[in-house]
């Protein structure tokens, strides 16, 4: 007799194998192993299963997009800012307003008794008058001799260029050239304080025939440094030779025949211009003892 295999029930022959019941966890599991996505995209998907946010991927791109805008304001900020700072430089701190080239204090011509560093500012000459005699009004032990080093809006020693052109020295061309990159600006305390300005040259001969020719315009550009006013029209005369402690030098007198303006050659490197034969006088001294003292 065959051996007969048990029979399954007819109903349950048409019947299909249940699927495994799908869960809110296998369903993250298979997301991160078919498409590897990363937790915030995890954190997307479970809000997206509760109905917070319809499509996962549009806010992704919406977030990248906004992520540029950012980006892209910072670096429009920047460069606004860089923008500014150049404008600033441009209008505030204008190329005529330079009137230096080096920030390292240049060396006094003469043996000063001392020393000081003065913001000039700006290029205008009322700020070099207000200067000068500021100084000039100052105490100053007698027979002293002080230093003045101008310093320009970017804080940089005031040049020899730099100062003719605040006071519009109008100077023949070859005796500008023939000009130290520096000068001594000073101040000389006898019978009261007088001004003094020391130049060196490096041509004598074209020194000497360019102070000839400045003369016309000499008085005019530096009476004011010198004395804080105007040169009247009484004081417009030629200036005339005279010896003053056995130098050759250049005198202007005013109308009672005062000196206003003596200047003169102490070598033929140096030439000093002030408004008092005693001041000519010490700064010779001090210019022998700054030779002895090298």
């Amino acid at each position: 007799m065959s051996e007969e295999n048990p029979q399954q029930p007819q109903g349950e022959k048409n019947k299909t194998p249940i699927s495994p019941l799908r869960t809110y966890e296998s369903d993250i599991h298979d997301t991160i192993r078919d498409e590897n996505l990363s937790l915030a995209k995890m954190a997307l998907a479970e809000r997206q299963k509760h109905g917070e946010i319809e499509d996962i991927e549009s806010l992704i791109k919406h977030r990248s997009k906004r992520r540029l805008i950012i980006y892209l304001v910072i670096l429009i900020s920047l460069l606004l800012s860089g923008l500014s700072s150049l404008s600033y430089y441009l209008i505030f701190v204008p190329k005529n307003d330079e009137l230096g080239t080096d920030t390292a204090k240049p060396l006094a011509f003469i043996v000063a008794d001392k020393e000081e560093e003065i913001s000039l500012g700006g290029s205008k000459l009322s700020s070099l008058v207000d200067i000068v005699q500021k100084e000039i009004g100052s105490p100053l032990i007698i027979s002293n001799v002080k230093v003045i080093h101008l310093k320009d809006i970017l804080q940089k020693f005031v040049t020899t260029k730099g100062f003719l052109k605040v006071i519009g020295a109008n100077m023949p061309s070859a005796l500008e050239r023939s000009l130290d990159n520096y000068l001594t600006i000073g101040i000389h305390a006898f019978d009261g304080n007088h001004p003094f300005l020391v130049f060196k040259t490096n041509s004598f001969e074209n020194a000497f025939t360019g102070m000839i020719n400045w003369e016309s315009d000499m008085a005019e550009k530096l009476i004011p440094v010198f004395t804080g006013r105007s040169l009247q029209e009484s004081e417009k005369n030629p200036f005339e030779d005279v010896i003053i402690k056995n130098k050759d030098a250049r005198v202007l007198n005013d109308a009672d025949g005062r000196p206003l303006i003596i200047y003169a050659f102490l070598d033929r490197e140096t030439f000093v211009i002030t408004d008092n034969e005693y001041t000519l006088e010490e700064v010779s001294k001090r210019l022998t003892a700054l030779k002895l003292k090298h």
